[in-house]
């Protein structure tokens, strides 16, 4: 007899209530890489489909014709899930959970990181002299429910160091902090804000946050492997230095380093934007081969666009389907298919290469120079 929730009229949750269930007894298992007795819980239509067995594990609406329901029910030490050596057996509340979920239909749910986001309901809080925004009350109704009250207020002091540390990298100066202790004096709130958007201003915010953008985008000044020559790549570094100075829109940051050199009429900066893909090592060893290197490089840029953009270790599908994120193999190889189209080779050319300029704000006249030329050529031949 399979016992049923007492709640059985209230809604279960796929991400509130079952995904821990699975994630805590059952993916370890039944996940991505490793499929037992053919069934996946990561996936909706693995999950809903016949198992090696050639029962469904789950049958919405029917939790009596679900096999998951009758194994995680079972006394039988062979046939419960999960098998004793592998784990306690589920709670009466993880079981009646799971199997009114199935009852009510057992309705699926993406991750919350795959899924659009929404905008919350502004929530009714007990406290209302401290949230100075949307975010400060999501996080206050959050401190309530808990019965938690927010951190002490920092000092000037502290609050000027910190925002100084946290956007430029650096400590203000003793200047900086006379001009702010006068102007806030005067309107404390008026003052953090000028400060704000002062440090934001500064060239050393760019600075400080392109080193956490060419860490995800694997920068380096060298080519790697053993012998690590010199690379000429800096000026990649200083676009996305620049990019974030003029605070340029992320939709165009991102479009010019994964396709800049495909943009119509590609500005001298597109180009420069696209070197994205070229921060791939190079093994300037005799004997390698060049198209070992070059699917190693196209690898190398799958993996490296989906960390950078998506924050998902996309490595793991090269091998297997993802061991939690609904990820499956095939995906990694369509995926691929993008960027499979490279002629790199092994060499020490870093062929194709764009000039540019030592000083940017002459690039514009040393592309001018550079186009005069090649037509003053073509003339004389």
């Amino acid at each position: 007899m399979f016992v049923l929730s007492s709640r059985a009229e209230e809604p279960v949750e796929f991400n509130r209530d079952i995904r821990p269930i699975f994630t805590k007894h059952c993916t370890a298992c039944h996940g991505g890489v490793k499929e037992a007795g053919e069934l996946s819980l990561i996936y909706r239509a693995r999950a809903l489909g016949k198992a090696k067995s050639g029962k469904p594990a789950i049958v919405p609406g029917d939790p009596a014709a679900s096999e998951l329901v009758q194994r995680i029910n079972s006394r039988d030490p062979d046939e419960v899930m999960p098998k004793p050596k592998h784990g306690p057996r589920l709670s009466d509340p993880e079981i009646q959970t799971l199997t009114e979920w199935i009852r009510q239909g057992a309705k699926w749910e993406e991750h919350w990181s795959f899924m659009p986001p929404v905008e919350p309901t502004e929530p009714v809080l007990k406290r209302t002299d401290w949230a100075a925004s949307k975010g400060d009350k999501l996080v206050l109704a959050k401190l309530e429910a808990e019965g938690l009250a927010p951190a002490p207020e920092a000092s000037k002091a502290e609050w000027f160091r910190r925002v100084s540390l946290d956007l430029t990298g650096l400590p203000p100066t003793l200047e900086e902090w006379d001009a702010f202790q006068r102007a806030s004096a005067a309107n404390p709130k008026a003052a953090m804000e000028a400060e704000v958007d002062r440090l934001l201003a500064s060239p050393q915010y760019g600075e400080r946050w392109a080193a956490m953008w060419l860490d995800l985008a694997r920068y380096s000044d060298t080519l790697g492997f053993e012998k690590d020559p010199h690379r000429d790549i800096w000026p990649f570094r200083d676009w996305v230095i620049r990019a974030l100075n003029d605070d340029m829109p992320y939709d165009r940051f991102t479009e010019k380093q994964l396709a800049g050199d495909l943009l119509p009429n590609p500005e001298p900066d597109d180009l420069i934007a696209a070197a994205f893909h070229r921060n791939t090592q190079n093994n300037t060893e005799g004997g390698t081969d060049d198209e070992e290197y070059r699917t190693s490089s196209v690898i190398d840029r799958v993996n490296t666009t989906w960390t950078a953009w998506q924050a998902t270790t996309f490595g793991c599908v090269q091998c297997h389907s993802h061991p939690y994120d609904p990820i499956p193999h095939e995906d990694y190889y369509r995926f691929m298919a993008f960027f499979d189209n490279s002629e790199d080779t092994d060499l020490n050319n870093e062929f194709p290469k764009t000039k540019v300029a030592s000083d940017p704000a002459k690039q514009g006249e040393a592309v001018r120079l550079e186009k005069a030329v090649r037509e003053t050529r073509r003339a004389i031949n």
